[in-house]
């Protein structure tokens, strides 16, 4: 399975856009927001409680649960590892 999906450059765009000063805070808060939210989704989906996921991924439950709200740093490995353990690719994510 393809877990970068065909959205993987995107990150690297968006990455260099911020660089360039062409994304600001908000919209980072505003993608944060959006991949916890549907970090949350996809776990329910597999009727995993946040304890139960975070045991198995091998983080602490705060993590978990503080990258669910929005709070909290990621980066593409994280999120990577994050996908892959629920099988499905980066990009749904961000969706």
């Amino acid at each position: 399975m393809d877990f970068l999906g065909k959205g993987s450059v995107t990150v690297v765009v968006e990455s260099r856009a911020l660089q360039k000063g062409r994304i600001n805070m908000k919209n980072i808060n505003e993608i944060k927001k959006q991949i916890g939210l549907n970090l949350f989704k996809i776990r329910r989906e597999r009727n995993l409680s946040i304890y139960q996921s975070a045991l198995l991924m091998e983080v602490k439950k705060s993590k978990l649960d503080g990258l669910e709200r929005g709070h909290g740093c990621m980066n593409l490995s994280k999120l990577i590892k994050y996908a892959g353990f629920y099988k499905v690719p980066v990009k749904r994510l961000f969706e």
